[in-house]
């Protein structure tokens, strides 16, 4: 199967080799590269609405983090056991895998006043990760997202309550790219500001208000996406079924880029499938300008909060975008584009992602760890590597302009 990726690699190579800079994506019409000056730095920034949390340095340290289940109040009890069973390689059953599931992320999502379809949500990343002994830890690329609904009154609320985490934190934010939170990056969960984020979450993130939990898997060589409908703590309904080789899956992408694979969750006119397309170039060695053109555009709206929401794309688009530029770039294809968002002025976009990840064919985290065993690929076995992508850092701008205008 390696041999399958470097051909892959081979050919996006080549591709971006015999064509000129005007046949590559770009061109005249495209803005320059750059921020905007849009005022002054707001008094929320991704760090402070888009929280990655560190993980547990041992299993002492396991009852400061938290969980899905059994005892806290953001997940209801058995929901485990109606939603479709999660694609892990990790023994037990349902609730004790759902048990080990680890709260990594947290995320706050505004809604701007003048919207009257956006509905004001937190939203939670827990993955299976599971402390060991020492350093290691019992891991599996299996990943649930929590959509909570907000009611009104209650993003003001989640603004102050932000407002004064940042100012509680031991660390500072202010522009601080988007990364594992200052506050835990060395004291960990287990301390006051811990504590102070832990309840914020639970008040905020609170069983009743579930309505939506997406999952992703990685079996035989490919990620099956599902998308499920929650309400009072029961599954309501499920994304209809529509994949060729496993019928329970809503969507799947092959880590080898078999293009043809490609389910669809969206309505066929939001998919993006130029970041799959450019995935798999080693099925288009010949492949024309117009038609590269179309794929770096199709990324660029993907990994554009002001062209997409999460409701507007597929899951597998919106997920492997990220490497797919990444790689598509270090072979030499331009990404300027008329379609790229452009970050305002006191944005720190910077990329601390271990550069081993964005090479990974296997990472297509957007806001968590990565925890695939890689060691063809030169990645630490048994750790777990934190992943932001350009996307999550996008989103985390435009909700930290959304969430400090609540705060007025």
């Amino acid at each position: 199967m390696f041999l399958r990726l470097l051909t892959s690699l081979t050919t996006l190579s080549l591709l971006a080799a015999c064509s000129s800079p005007a046949d590559q994506a770009g061109g005249d019409d495209a803005p320059a590269d750059g921020k905007v000056d849009d005022g002054t730095r707001p008094a929320l920034e991704p760090n402070d609405v888009s929280i990655l949390f560190s993980l547990p340095r041992g299993s002492a340290e396991v009852a400061s983090f938290l969980y899905l289940m059994p005892s806290n109040s953001i997940f209801p009890a058995g929901l485990e056991n109606e939603l479709p069973s999660l694609f892990s390689t990790a023994p037990g059953t349902p609730s004790q895998l759902y048990q080990a599931m680890q709260i990594v992320a947290f995320r706050f999502v505004p809604c701007a006043a003048t919207s009257t379809t956006c509905k004001p949500q937190v939203r939670l990343a827990a993955q299976y990760v599971v402390p060991g002994t020492g350093n290691d830890y019992a891991m599996d690329e299996v990943a649930l997202h929590l959509f909570y609904d907000l009611d009104a009154g209650e993003p003001e609320e989640l603004a102050r309550a932000l407002l004064t985490l940042k100012q509680a934190s031991p660390a500072p934010t202010a522009g601080e790219p988007l990364f594992v939170h200052p506050a835990l990056a060395n004291g960990g969960m287990t301390g006051a500001w811990g504590e102070q984020l832990r309840t914020v979450v639970q008040r905020f993130a609170r069983k009743e208000k579930l309505v939506r939990v997406t999952s992703m898997g990685f079996v035989f060589d490919s990620w099956p996406f599902r998308d499920t409908k929650v309400a009072d703590g029961h599954v309501v309904e499920e994304t209809p079924l529509q994949h060729l080789e496993t019928p329970d899956v809503v969507q799947s992408w092959d880590i080898f880029g078999d293009g043809d694979r490609i389910g669809n969750l969206s309505p066929a006119s939001s998919v993006e499938s130029g970041p799959a397309w450019l995935a798999v170039q080693s099925r288009y060695t010949n492949a024309p300008a117009a038609e590269l053109r179309a794929a770096v555009d199709s990324v660029q709206r993907t990994l554009n909060p002001e062209r997409h929401t999460p409701e507007s794309v597929d899951c597998a688009s919106c997920h492997i975008a990220r490497f797919t530029k990444v790689r598509a770039v270090a072979a030499g294809v331009d990404f300027t584009s008329s379609n790229s968002y452009v970050p305002p002025s006191w944005a720190n976009t910077e990329r601390v992602t271990d550069p081993a990840i964005d090479r990974a064919a296997a990472n297509i985290v957007q806001f968590g760890y990565f925890l695939r065993l890689s060691q063809n690929e030169g990645l630490p076995e048994g750790k777990p590597l934190p992943s932001v992508s350009e996307r999550a850092i996008h989103d985390s701008i435009e909700a930290a302009k959304l969430a400090s205008a609540l705060l007025d």
